[in-house]
């Protein structure tokens, strides 16, 4: 969307940009938010194979706030892109910054292997050239998550046991719990901790009159968890512990839509709430809301399961090696816009692609619900027939030379030629009409023949649908008639 403005409304509108940089007030971006985003962005470039565009998402997350768990990370990355002496130094800072991690006789081990092959001969460095392979789920649980404990109060006991046996039962405080084992203690809250792939009990100690508090994490690689804990004096508090599917998944709570408030928390985790009914509110891109009133008893622990489930619709984008002319889904037309992305009902769709100069495409997409699907159309040129139209003339030609080379030869001998005039009239005659007819079949052979193959359409595979941003700018624009400012939202 464009605005154009005159000199007297520039001036106004930058005295209203002025003002309004007074008027509003500056709010800050939280920088854990802001590296937990880096940190998703670096973990989905290292699925992908590109580790030294993973490394610098992990860095920049360091930068935007100093947890060991993106020194870890990073580490990782450098190591998987070959630069052994960053991912040395990386995985130091990491022990520095987290002596007491459970991981740290692992780092060290990784140290030593990595000091050995810098001693032996250089390994060949990765080719920058060559397509990015995939990481393996193993190599993609290597990278803990950020977990992240707070408590209000502050400097309260901090106790975490890992699941060491998949077929424990859940964790009981006060009790023997066989399959778990302690993996961290001695500290107080706040506290970040790094770790890895698995199901983790955290429990904040009765301290002061303050009582105990807890929570039970199940953690995916390469994330940030938040717990806080309101600790309450007395049983005046009951405990949420939400599972969901979708680890971003914004979580409100009696906040309903349109909500006035930042979310309580994302994906899975845990929240106190006074005693009584609640409701909440589970909100994904590509998913449906989901929505529940439930009830919190002091002192209990209130366990939610809500699945969300997949959008009925979703997106299509076409992309085209050829500007594209016209579009059909489904046998109507649809407006050429750049880039081409439409919401569609997930299912299959017929597709209708056409181009100057290129064959016309058709072909089916399934369109997922709940996420985006890229396509390709590689429109293929059409075959020149030229050579059918230039052999269709000869054929005609000498078809005609055949026809008056016939009316000759029918002619009597003496009127006005004679016999060996005739003879050879009559024998040309035949070669005019036999090349005719193989000049017109050949014709025809170039008209049908098509060497080239059809159009066709190349899927990427879908992605998950992100949450949008709205980004205002302003751009001068002049000319010989004048000049003024752009004004604009992008979305």
């Amino acid at each position: 969307m464009k605005v154009h403005l005159g000199f007297r409304q520039l001036v106004a509108a930058l005295l209203l940009v002025i003002v309004a940089a007074f008027a509003l007030p500056v709010v800050a971006a939280d920088p854990v938010e802001a590296a937990r985003e880096l940190m998703e962005e670096g973990r989905g470039l290292f699925k992908e194979g590109r580790y030294e565009a993973a490394l610098d998402k992990f860095e920049a997350a360091y930068a935007t706030h100093a947890a060991a768990a993106f020194l870890y990370n990073a580490a990782f990355a450098a190591e998987k892109a070959g630069k052994r002496q960053l991912a040395i130094t990386r995985y130091d800072m990491y022990l520095a910054a987290e002596p007491d991690s459970p991981y740290a006789d692992h780092v060290r081990g990784r140290i030593a292997a990595l000091k050995k092959e810098l001693e032996a001969k250089q390994p060949e460095e990765p080719d920058p050239k060559k397509a990015p392979v995939p990481a393996d789920a193993k190599a993609v649980a290597e990278m803990p998550s950020l977990v992240r404990v707070l408590s209000e109060p502050a400097g309260a006991p901090l106790v975490v046991y890992e699941r060491t046996d998949p077929k424990a039962g859940a964790y009981r405080l006060g009790q023997a719990n066989p399959g778990w084992r302690k993996i961290a203690g001695g500290f107080k809250t706040p506290k970040e901790l790094s770790l890895k792939e698995g199901t983790y009990h955290v429990v904040v100690e009765r301290f002061a009159d303050y009582n105990a508090n807890e929570t039970q994490l199940e953690l995916s690689p390469g994330h940030v968890y938040t717990f806080k804990a309101a600790l309450s004096q007395g049983k005046f508090l009951g405990q949420l512990l939400l599972q969901t599917n979708v680890e971003t998944a914004k979580v409100y709570v009696d906040d309903p839509p349109p909500h006035k408030s930042a979310p309580m928390f994302r994906g899975p985790g845990s929240l106190n709430l006074d005693a009584g009914e609640h409701e909440i509110w589970v909100e994904a891109p590509g998913y449906e809301t989901g929505h529940r009133t439930f009830d919190v008893r002091h002192g209990e622990t209130t366990r939610l399961d809500m699945t969300l489930e997949r959008s009925g619709r979703g997106f299509l984008v076409i992309e085209a090696d050829a500007p594209m002319t016209a579009v059909k889904v489904d046998g109507a037309p649809t407006q050429l816009d750049s880039p081409m992305r439409l919401e569609l009902k997930a299912g299959s769709h017929d597709l209708w692609i056409d181009a100057d100069g290129r064959k016309v495409l058709q072909g089916k997409v399934d369109v997922p619900g709940g996420q985006e699907l890229t396509v390709r159309a590689n429109m293929v040129k059409t075959y020149p027939r030229a050579k059918a139209f230039v052999l269709g003339g000869f054929a005609i030609g000498a078809a005609v030379g055949g026809v008056f080379l016939h009316l000759e030869a029918e002619k009597p001998v003496g009127q006005p030629h004679d016999q060996t005039v005739s003879t050879v009239f009559n024998v040309t005659r035949f070669v005019a009409f036999g090349t005719s007819g193989i000049l017109a079949g050949l014709a025809i052979f170039y008209a049908v023949y098509d060497p080239l193959p059809e159009s066709f359409l190349e899927a990427e595979p879908a992605k998950d649908l992100e949450e949008a941003a709205v980004i205002p700018w302003l751009s001068p624009w002049g000319g010989p008639d004048g000049g003024g400012l752009n004004v604009g939202l992008s979305f």
